[in-house]
């Protein structure tokens, strides 16, 4: 582990200070192997155990100290930008405008992201529904809220740490996902509702899985050799682009999801990603079974009509999973269509 830490700035005095250890404590720390990435719940609980302190903050801790190895590596020149972006980086930021949530089932392959990602996890985790510390132990991802988010603060933060700042800015944040190498870091809004919050970390986490890790498994497992490229260690050549192809593997899977237009609107392209990472986070939080089995045993409001039945599924819903109120009553929306109740003509 010492070896490990070594490669992050001040790596040993970070994670001693983040876990209130006693110097004694580091020792042991310093002296494990680090965690298998196929096995990280295993082998940090085990690590945890004999270091003694609890696995979760130990985890949290272990997965910073990874992503700010990662990113202090980043050397990015605008000589070295490709056409669609930044090569190699992928962020994503989720601002304070007014949002489309989807209003349908999610699809079974973001659903079993969603399902895995709470499997990975430990039963307290699960039970609690924490989900900053699902996605900590589900993923190569630290999790860090600052208050009022801004560029600013985020670049700040990056370069207190070894690493460079990022070379965008836009408007106030509620949320955003800086990818680098495998390994990635989502900022959040410290002052955002509880709800609020959550929301907006399981749809960076989304961006995570949907445009960046998921693709880069699919470019490593048909392209390995691509590999240089996917990490923005050289620009793609001809011949690059003529395997990726074959291979049916996008290298511009590393997609820059800052820019909006004048008016503050996004491309097309970043509405379609958007989208796709909010029904991984309302399939995160609301999972589409538990839903509809919430939904189907509310009782019935007495006059019974489709406006109160929606209110009360909405209710209903922003209760049992914390949902911020209009991704509660899309949630409960869906399910009731799914459940054959819509609303009547005059209620279109």
């Amino acid at each position: 582990m010492a070896g490990w830490l070594s490669a992050t700035p001040d790596g040993e005095r970070r994670i001693q200070a983040s876990l209130k250890m006693s110097d004694a404590s580091l020792h042991r720390l310093l002296v494990c192997r680090a965690p298998r990435p196929n096995r990280f719940l295993a082998d940090v609980s085990t690590i945890a155990a004999y270091v003694g302190v609890e696995r979760t903050a130990l985890a949290a801790a272990l997965r910073e100290a990874t992503v700010l190895a990662a990113l202090g590596s980043r050397e990015m020149s605008r000589s070295e930008e490709a056409d669609d972006g930044l090569v190699g980086l992928l962020a994503a930021a989720r601002d304070t405008a007014a949002e489309q949530l989807p209003d349908s089932e999610a699809a079974t392959a973001v659903r079993e992201l969603a399902q895995s990602t709470w499997q990975a996890a430990p039963p307290e985790v699960r039970d609690r529904r924490d989900v900053q510390a699902a996605l900590v132990w589900a993923s190569p991802v630290a999790v860090v809220s600052l208050p009022q988010l801004q560029f600013a603060m985020v670049n700040r933060w990056l370069v207190d740490r070894g690493a460079p700042p990022l070379p965008d800015s836009i408007g106030d944040l509620r949320g955003l996902l800086v990818a680098w190498r495998s390994q990635a870091v989502i900022f959040v809004d410290g002052t955002l509702p509880e709800a609020d919050f959550r929301l907006t970390l399981a749809h960076e986490h989304g961006h995570l899985l949907l445009d960046y890790l998921v693709p880069r498994q699919r470019v490593l497992r048909e392209e390995p050799a691509l590999l240089e490229v996917l990490d923005g260690r050289r620009r793609p050549t001809n011949a690059d682009r003529a395997r990726a192809a074959l291979a049916r593997a996008p290298l511009g899977l590393h997609t820059h999801l800052l820019h909006r237009h004048n008016d503050g609107g996004a491309a097309e392209t970043t509405i379609r990603v958007e989208d796709s990472a909010s029904s991984y986070a309302l399939e995160l939080l609301a999972p589409w079974e538990e839903l509809l089995t919430l939904l189907r045993g509310q009782p019935q409001p007495q006059p019974v009509s489709y406006p109160k039945r929606l209110a009360a599924a909405a209710e209903a819903a922003a209760d049992h999973f914390n949902l911020p109120p209009d991704a509660a009553e899309v949630r409960a929306r869906a399910g009731l269509t799914a459940l054959g109740i819509r609303p009547g003509f005059f209620n279109r």
